[in-house]
Order: C-alpha cells, then sequence, then structure tokens
C-alpha cells in the first residue's frame, strides 16, 4: 500500500495509483513480503458437489446436547486459463514513498532548573 502512493501535484497523497486499472485484495493465501498480481478474466473457478450430493448428520456428537450435525461437502478447483495471466512477486524489497516525520519538542527550563546549576 505505501508504495502505490504518490505525492499529487496539488499537494495531497493519492492511494491506489497503478499504470493500469486495480483492485486490491488482501489474501491470508499470499505469504508477507509477496503479492499475486494477474487479469481475472482469465482464471477459472469450478465448485460443486459429489454426484450423488448426500447431506449427512450425525448424532454422535455428545456434547452437543439435544442437537444434531448435518454435513455436505463442497468441492473447489481454480487455475489460470494461461501460463502469463498471473504474476507471483517477491515484494520484500519495495520501500515506503511517504516521507517520515519526526516530532521533536525543546523542554522549557525552569526557574528551579537554573539555580540547581
Amino acid at each position: 500500500m505505501p508504495a502505490s502512493t504518490i505525492l499529487t501535484p496539488q499537494g495531497t497523497y493519492a492511494n491506489n495509483v497503478f499504470p493500469f486499472p486495480t483492485k486490491v485484495i488482501q489474501s491470508v493465501a499470499v505469504p508477507k513480503d509477496y503479492a499475486v498480481i494477474g487479469l481475472a478474466d482469465y482464471y477459472f473457478m469450478g465448485m460443486g458437489t459429489a454426484k450423488n450430493g448426500r447431506l449427512e448428520y450425525s448424532d454422535e456428537y455428545k456434547f452437543l446436547e439435544d442437537l444434531r450435525t448435518y454435513k455436505i461437502k463442497l468441492y473447489g478447483m481454480g487455475r489460470p486459463l494461461d501460463i502469463n495471466a498471473f504474476l507471483y512477486l517477491d515484494i520484500s524489497g519495495v520501500e515506503d514513498v511517504l516521507p517520515k516525520f519526526e516530532v521533536k519538542t525543546k523542554t522549557a527550563k525552569t526557574a528551579a532548573d537554573s539555580t540547581t546549576k
């Protein structure tokens, strides 16, 4: 995020500035200091259940008093349609563009400080 921030000619900062239309999505599936960029139209995602699509239940969970637990499995798979449609990037060397600010204050001398010296 800080690397995609620029200082505009009006003196304000603008976020998410990329050379092409981009939607930033954070994901816990991508490790820190890495990024995945790609073309969403070139990604296939398929989801479905088993052919019988059976809803299962269980009364074996005794700690759930008087409740029945239900389960149905959903399977999903996704992959790019083109090997060049997505890139896995190491962004650990990207530095912040924003300037660093530090506030320094002077301590005021009191009458007690001047008499002790």
